[in-house]
């Protein structure tokens, strides 16, 4: 009876220590990490430094934390890079990180204007993002979505973007590196995932950890901040006349961007005003000039109106009488004028005859009214 009473509690006490094992176990189990190390050149005379939209390098800031224009590390909903339709930089930008600026880095000694170099890690089923690891200045931002193990997409590419002004500026310039190979891997097991991106013109060299990335969504000015939010215009005439932006065929433009827009109105019409779509003014600096212009801060609708053109007529008299006729008429109609004498007069003529089908009869018209006419009934007593 000892000896089984001796084997029961072994028997418990040996599974009571394994399920304490497997506890242990599993709250420090590693959790699956994707690990990004990403800088720019960070020779000071170097040429391939991230510039301004004037070309000068971006402000590193200043202090110890040298926190100057932002830079992010993020990619597109939709890039592909391979296939005919390879498109780095296709669909919408997700930023993955945030606070990370021009003249920071990981490794806290900080570099000059157009300079950076940053450590992330990325912790795969969180939205939790560490920005220098191991080091006395890291902290942790929220990405905007749950990184895991098919957000991003694995192979899909990723990109390095950045700014000359705050992000949330309207008036913001920005341009985005990235390469075929900057791939978002596939991440298994517990031993993290490094890459090492560099925004650099060249390539590296054979044996080094680091692939460049010099394919840019503004190839035209590799390295420099010449992308901006766009407005767009929606330019529309009335009957009666067209209108045009001068000097540009184009429907959006970059966010600030002061535009004239021109009326012309046909034959026999005026201007007369712009209106939006609301039947208001707004956006128009003189909506009632035929050129004029437009600050593009947002999405803005104008249409010119026309009218037709009046002329005044205008009726006076040298004696006794009643006069109908004077007002304004449309130009190329035929208004009736009368004369009608008070009792002991008599109507005589119209001055000027010019103009008038019959200024001896006291009812005449005048045919094509393309002026502002003025006449006179000469009306005597009898």
């Amino acid at each position: 009876m000892i000896f089984v009473r001796f084997n029961f509690s072994f028997l418990a006490r040996t599974c009571a220590s394994i399920a304490l094992l497997i506890g242990f176990a599993q709250s420090y189990a590693v959790e699956q990490q994707l690990v990004v190390h990403w800088k720019s050149s960070t020779s000071e005379d170097a040429t391939d430094l991230l510039k301004d939209r004037n070309g000068v390098k971006l402000n590193s800031g200043a202090g110890p934390n040298h926190d100057g224009d932002t830079v992010t590390l993020g990619y597109f909903t939709e890039a592909t890079s391979s296939g005919v339709d390879s498109d780095l930089f296709r669909g919408e930008w997700v930023p993955l990180t945030t606070g990370t600026k021009i003249g920071d880095s990981s490794s806290g000694y900080g570099y000059g204007d157009g300079m950076f170099s940053f450590t992330t890690v990325f912790t795969i089923g969180t939205n939790s993002v560490s920005v220098y690891p191991n080091e006395p200045a890291g902290y942790v931002v929220t990405a905007p979505a749950i990184i895991n193990t098919t957000t991003p997409r694995p192979g899909s590419p990723f990109a390095i973007r950045f700014y000359d002004l705050d992000p949330t500026n309207g008036t913001v310039k920005y341009n985005t590196v990235s390469n075929v190979n900057w791939k978002w891997p596939s991440v298994s097991g517990g031993i993290p995932s490094n890459l090492y991106i560099k925004a650099s013109s060249g390539t590296a060299a054979v044996a080094s950890k680091w692939t460049y990335g010099n394919t840019f969504e503004a190839p035209g000015s590799p390295f420099q901040t010449v992308l901006g939010a766009m407005a767009t215009l929606s330019l529309s005439a009335g009957s009666g006349g067209s209108a045009i932006v001068v000097d540009s065929i184009e429907t959006e433009f970059d966010y600030g961007k002061v535009l004239t827009v021109q009326a012309t109105a046909d034959a026999a019409k005026e201007f007369l005003r712009w209106e939006d779509g609301n039947g208001g003014v707004a956006g128009v600096a003189e909506p009632t000039l035929d050129t004029t212009t437009v600050t593009m801060t947002k999405a803005i609708t104008i249409k010119a109106i026309f009218q037709d053109v009046r002329h005044d007529v205008v009726l006076s008299t040298s004696g006794g009488g009643n006069l109908d006729g004077n007002g304004s008429f449309v130009n190329g109609s035929s208004p009736t004028i009368t004369a009608t004498p008070l009792a002991g007069y008599q109507f005589m003529k119209w001055d000027p005859a010019t103009g008038l089908t019959d200024r001896n009869s006291a009812t005449t018209t005048i045919p094509t009214i393309d002026q502002n006419p003025s006449h006179t009934a000469a009306i005597d007593r009898q």
